[in-house]
């Protein structure tokens, strides 16, 4: 049997938007796996255990890898009151490893509540970079040819094309980098739309102004490349960006 692939707009035909729950933060795979794993292993925390959960959770002598734990108990209540405390935890703690626990653990809990108090099909979408509303957030990259200079007058053209079309699209700029070989953007684009018709469109249309970037751009949502990691990247791949 051969593989499928499906596009987002295929496997979420028959789900309204508005029941997408999209996982606005930024997210390590193997906290998530780590997170996901404990959570299976977890039995379910008994109502009467909560109130000592939380009670610890908060406490300044419980450690650190206690507290996931906690979380985690907490998550597998699917009791709102353990929600609301895990809520205040991550409104209070300051940023790094635990909070990012934290936070993830907030989403896994709110998609279990929506599920019990709900009769709607609920979906959760998880990557990397994160999202947010309907949108997911993304990374692109658009190579500029061979032997064609970055000058303004270009500058102003793909910034017009990427305005023109994520409006259209109901698409977000959120950063925009322009630099002698390429432009790099970050991105927000709702989950419904096909990225590829995106940037064709960008790219066909900056042409006609000169025909100075690839036909080919790279887009990851695993998260932002770096100057020197995208001119790496360029110089490998040059015979297929050029």
């Amino acid at each position: 049997m051969e593989d499928e692939i499906f596009t987002f707009e295929e496997l979420f035909k028959d789900i309204n938007v508005a029941d997408i729950n999209i996982f606005e933060g930024h997210i390590d795979p193997e906290m998530q796996l780590e997170f996901m794993e404990h959570l299976l292993e977890r039995k379910k925390t008994d109502l009467d255990d909560i109130e000592t959960h939380i009670k610890l959770l908060f406490s300044e002598t419980t450690g650190e890898d206690k507290k996931k734990d906690l979380i985690v108990g907490l998550v597998s209540s699917e009791e709102v009151k353990a929600f609301r405390a895990i809520e205040k935890f991550v409104s209070e703690i300051e940023d790094g490893d635990l909070k990012n626990w934290a936070v993830f653990a907030l989403h896994e809990m709110k998609m279990k509540l929506q599920a019990l108090f709900s009769d709607k099909t609920r979906v959760s979408v998880i990557s990397q970079m994160g999202g947010k509303g309907n949108k997911l957030r993304h990374f692109c990259v658009f190579p500029i040819k061979k032997n064609m200079k970055y000058t303004k007058f270009r500058h102003e053209v793909i910034q017009k094309e990427i305005d023109y079309f994520f409006k259209k699209n109901g698409a977000k700029l959120e950063e925009i980098t322009m630099e002698e070989r390429f432009v790099s953007i970050v991105c927000l684009v709702p989950i419904s739309i096909l990225l590829e018709n995106i940037f064709v469109d960008i790219i066909d249309s900056a042409n006609e102004m000169g025909d100075f970037i690839s036909e080919k751009c790279l887009i990851t949502n695993t998260g932002k490349l770096s100057r020197q990691e995208i001119i790496d990247f360029l110089d490998e791949k040059k015979t297929v960006y050029n």
